[in-house]
């Protein structure tokens, strides 16, 4: 009966997470590009970026893209799919949560606050849904580690396998996985070595899954890593581990975890004489390794995506310190900490566009904003760039914000931050140290690409932009930022395109084409010129 119960709490409390981060549901950006490669795939192009030119891999999650290709070849609309596969995979994971802190500390009790402090977390519960493959990894990963925790208690090779195909998967969902799966390998492998069955249930299927992982990549892309690996690296080492260190000081601050987490570090000695666990030697490691990749790689632009995926295991070693080294009722309250921090900090940043402290981060107000907010609203853009062109072809996009606008418009895109371009993260101008964001293209490049209009992502927020009547230099520039002006071509000026009734975009029209030029003339356009003084040769600083 009593176990019963437990179950029953357990559910209903998965449940009620799942209905909390339900509501609080959105989509980002950056999803787009994932579900611009599904939709090439299901419509038969492959996995290219524009359709017509080579196989391209701009996305990091092979997994999930072959996933939503599937359901859109169905007919499934991928923000919808997104979210029923986010949401199943959030509450996975909070199941094997639970458990594996069970396992843990020998206490439903503290598996259940253990659940409840991860799944009432804002930023694990938004990343239920968000578009992208965050939440699928969080579950590979979180399997990863139960079933290594479970073969080391039982040896029962059937845990082994499923340690090694999950951390296949995980590898699949995101390449960077192999940095979390690796430690409860090695661990769990080092454990079998005298036991060749048990043996080769560890290596083969995480083998096996990443030759052929690795396989796919070469076969269709010619190259190991996606794209995003040369876009997404490369600022300077000092710069890079600043920006991170400052990432995850924010995350910590703004869930005030900084207490918790010194009063677990503290009973850490006590737990491991009452019930030392070798698997929690490869948790750490594992936590470990995620904090010096992020380092390494600068953090991210988006509110503490990359720190979601070794969230399941840090909670988990915590509740472990928390019931060990102080008793189960402790890990209550350490919960309800968390949950009130955390929902101090969402209402915090309810209204935010960017945090307000360390790096430039995107808080989910801000990423969900860009979508929907009439102040920039890139799904209206790209529906009408679509409901204008048709998909035409002969007119080629540049823009900064390579999701829902190439997305919806269907037109051959050029993605100003390199991340599906192979050009631009090797040959582009250095914009800064953001993570994604370092370089750009040159105005020689887009007018090699034949790129019709260069499209300002945050133009139709800017009441100077609507108001202008001509542009100079600092405005060309804003829509292609550190250019060159000397490389703008004579004829190159700003056209308004109509692609809502009361909320027209304004584009730099940069390599003109006769049927653009029609357009123009038939429909009435707005165009505007670019100053003499734009052709100014005064390099940008």
């Amino acid at each position: 009966m009593k176990r019963g119960l437990e179950r029953g709490a357990a559910r209903g409390l998965i449940l009620f997470c799942a209905f909390v981060a339900w509501l609080g549901r959105f989509v980002q950006d950056d999803a787009f590009i994932s579900f611009r490669y599904a939709r090439h795939l299901a419509e038969g192009h492959g996995l290219v970026w524009n359709v017509g030119e080579p196989p391209f891999q701009g996305f990091t999650n092979p997994l999930w893209t072959l996933l939503l290709a599937l359901g859109i070849r169905a007919g499934a609309d991928p923000v919808v799919q997104t979210e029923a596969l986010g949401l199943s995979c959030f509450v996975a994971t909070l199941w094997a949560t639970r458990r594996l802190a069970i396992e843990l500390t020998g206490s439903p009790g503290a598996g259940l606050a253990t659940a409840a402090a991860l799944g009432l977390n804002f930023s694990f519960s938004s990343y239920a849904t968000g578009g992208l493959e965050t939440q699928s990894q969080a579950m590979f990963v979180t399997g990863v580690a139960l079933a290594a925790a479970r073969w080391h208690r039982r040896r029962a090779v059937v845990d082994a396998a499923l340690a090694s195909t999950c951390a296949g998967l995980a590898l699949w969902t995101r390449l960077d996985s192999c940095v979390l799966v690796g430690p409860f390998l090695l661990h769990a492998a080092w454990s079998a070595r005298r036991d060749r069955l048990a043996a080769a249930a560890v290596a083969l299927p995480a083998l096996l899954s990443a030759l052929a992982l690795f396989t796919f990549q070469w076969w269709n892309f010619e190259s190991l890593l996606p794209n995003s690996f040369y876009a997404k690296t490369g600022p300077p080492v000092a710069k890079a581990v600043v920006h991170a260190a400052e990432y995850l000081a924010s995350f910590m601050g703004n869930y005030s975890l900084f207490p918790l987490a010194a009063l677990g570090v503290g009973l850490v000695p006590r737990a491991w004489r009452a019930a030392g666990h070798p698997w929690l030697v490869a948790a750490a490691a594992a936590c470990g390794a995620w904090c010096g990749y992020l380092l390494l790689v600068g953090g991210d632009f988006m509110e503490y995506r990359m720190i979601v995926p070794a969230m399941p295991i840090a909670a988990c070693l915590v509740g472990w310190a928390f019931a060990r080294g102080a008793g189960a009722t402790i890990v209550w309250a350490a919960a309800a900490g968390s949950v009130l921090g955390s929902a101090s900090y969402a209402h915090r940043t309810s209204d935010q566009n960017f945090l307000t402290e360390g790096p430039a981060v995107e808080t989910i107000h801000g990423l969900a904003g860009h979508l929907t907010d009439p102040q920039s609203s890139w799904v209206e853009v790209g529906v009408g760039l679509e409901r204008i062109f048709g998909g035409d072809d002969r007119v080629t996009i540049a823009v900064m914000a390579a999701g829902a606008v190439p997305y919806y418009s269907r037109l051959r895109t050029i993605d100003m931050l390199g991340i599906n371009d192979r050009w631009i993260p090797e040959h582009g101008v250095i914009l800064g140290d953001r993570p994604g964001h370092r370089r750009g293209p040159t105005l020689a490049y887009l007018a090699g690409q034949r790129v019709t209009f260069v499209i300002h992502p945050w133009a139709r927020r800017d009441p100077v932009e609507s108001s202008l009547s001509a542009y100079g230099p600092e405005q060309i520039r804003r829509y292609v930022p550190q250019s060159d002006i000397r490389e703008l071509p004579p004829d190159a000026e700003i056209v308004e395109l109509p692609v809502a009734p009361d909320r027209p975009l304004r584009a730099l029209y940069l390599v003109r084409n006769p049927y653009v030029d029609q357009m123009i003339r038939e429909r009435g356009w707005r165009t505007f010129p670019c100053l003499p003084s734009v052709r100014d040769p005064t390099p940008p600083r």
